[in-house]
């Protein structure tokens, strides 16, 4: 029987997406309560704008929904062996802001739930040569949504945040039995204090999931208006870079915004043209996250930085419409890096609703521990440090200088969720004493090979994210349990 999809309301549909500033998968809840729809068989619900079990007028729905260029008429679907007319997409038919919203909000619920290919079956049914035409609509609307929407980190609904912290648990936890090494702990502007993930650091559901998706759908739909840099000393299927910089990140960004994705995991992220996956070698150890969304104009101070802390650059891509102006990136992407003295340079960076954040950023000719050496003293701060000490280089707790740089030795987050800093892979530090809340995420260890690295730290005096790290030591080695 043919499927019959009636969509009678065009001036409601026009006027919503004109006034509407909400961007959310309930528009199509909003769709459907206000649409008549009329099948052969029962219609599938769209359970908070997720599409779980979808049958083909879940299929038309979000299909008409996303590409339909009236709003109004009467369609007849091939599922009964007719004709499927297959609306040709016009973005002078609807204002381009409103289709934006259907198609992110069709394509934001649908993803992970079901595949273009499914959808497309789905809603092709028997007529097999429906589908590769089909599944070249459905592409040309995610291309579309993902070209048009602004680039962000995402927290775990898919929404855009300023910044988010993540640390991930490691496998062995004390007094616990041996874990996944995949649960984590997530930090955004919106929770007062460390919340559990209900995702595993390996589901594209995760914030990290969400967020990288950006950087595989820019690859797929190979759009030309963004620019993409991927680092990691231990990149994937790569031998160990000792020869660059001690760090790793990914950097995401178009002509008005992008993320800065600090991380300490290695093998991690997959190239571009993967798609979204974590290492088996990350589940051992603790790791962490720190994501900040910055303006366009930020990539040209994050550009000079990394010429001095100088990543090993595995994938990348620059448009021309980039060059000149973001040529020091160009030289750091091709493994180029500071040339002279002085080693080290730090600059004021700013995300995109304000927080500052100061980027220390050293070349491997420093030859120096970046906490206690540069750090500390230019922030004026006792710091305690979580960095790896997996090794016999580590370096001890330092009271040498005017500002004291302190080992923490165990690490405790809610659960409770203990361990000691050789299971703990991340490279952070806090201020000692609250009232000063300075707290820094980055690259570098401190052990004696990373006095010869280039590296780098943010640091912020952000109240949540340093309340949450400083409460996070449980016990740190002062300088005379070093002697």
């Amino acid at each position: 029987m043919p499927l019959l999809v009636r969509l009678n309301t065009a001036q409601f549909l026009r006027k919503w997406c004109l006034i509407s500033t909400v961007r959310t998968p309930l528009v199509l809840l909003q769709l459907y309560h206000r649409a008549q729809w009329d099948s052969s068989g029962q219609i599938e619900q769209l359970k908070t704008g997720y599409i779980r079990d979808p049958g083909p007028s879940t299929a038309v729905a979000l299909y008409f929904a996303t590409s339909w260029p009236g709003i109004g008429g009467v369609v007849d679907g091939g599922g009964g062996g007719g004709s499927t007319n297959i609306p040709i997409l016009n973005d002078t038919s609807m204002q381009k802001n409103c289709r934006l919203r259907l198609a992110e909000a069709a394509f934001s619920s649908a993803f992970g739930e079901i595949s273009f290919w499914e959808l497309a079956y789905q809603l092709a049914g028997p007529d097999m040569e429906a589908i590769p035409i089909l599944v070249h609509h459905f592409l040309a609307v995610f291309h579309l949504s993902s070209s048009m929407a602004d680039i962000s980190c995402m927290d775990e609904a898919g929404h855009p945040v300023d910044w988010f912290v993540i640390y991930k648990l490691p496998k062995y936890i004390v007094h616990q039995a041996s874990g996944l090494g995949l649960n984590y702990m997530y930090l955004d502007p919106s929770t007062s204090g460390w919340k559990q993930s209900q995702y595993l650091i390996n589901m594209t559901e995760s914030a990290t999931g969400r967020t990288l998706q950006q950087l595989y759908s820019t690859y797929h739909s190979k759009v030309n208006d963004r620019a993409y840099i991927i680092y990691n000393d231990a990149a994937p299927s790569m031998p160990y870079d000792k020869q660059h910089g001690h760090t790793k990140g990914v950097l995401l960004f178009d002509q008005s915004q992008g993320f800065w994705l600090s991380h300490s995991v290695p093998h991690f992220p997959p190239f571009a043209n993967k798609q979204y996956s974590w290492p088996s070698t990350g589940k051992m150890f603790a790791q962490i996250l720190f994501c900040f969304t910055y303006k366009y104009k930020q990539v040209l101070e994050i550009g000079r930085q990394l010429l001095y802390s100088n990543p090993h650059v595995y994938n990348w891509s620059l448009p021309g419409t980039f060059l000149p102006e973001l040529s020091d990136l160009q030289i750091a992407a091709k493994g180029g890096s500071v040339s002279k003295s002085p080693w080290i340079r730090r600059t004021v960076l700013t995300s995109s609703a304000g927080v500052q954040l100061l980027s220390f950023a050293k070349f491997k000719h420093f030859e120096d521990d970046i906490y206690a050496a540069w750090v500390a003293q230019d922030l004026r701060t006792d710091l305690l440090a979580q960095t790896w000490n997996g090794t016999k280089e580590e370096l001890p707790s330092n009271c040498s200088l005017p500002k004291h740089i302190y080992n923490v030795a165990r690490v405790k987050l809610p659960g409770p969720a203990s361990f000691y800093s050789d299971n703990d892979h991340s490279k952070w530090c806090v201020s000692l004493r609250y009232h000063e809340q300075w707290v820094c995420i980055g690259d570098l260890n401190r052990s004696v090979g990373q006095m010869w690295r280039s590296g780098g730290l943010l640091c912020t005096q952000h109240p949540n994210i340093y309340q949450v790290l400083r409460r996070s030591v449980s016990w740190y080695n002062n300088c005379t349990d070093s002697l």
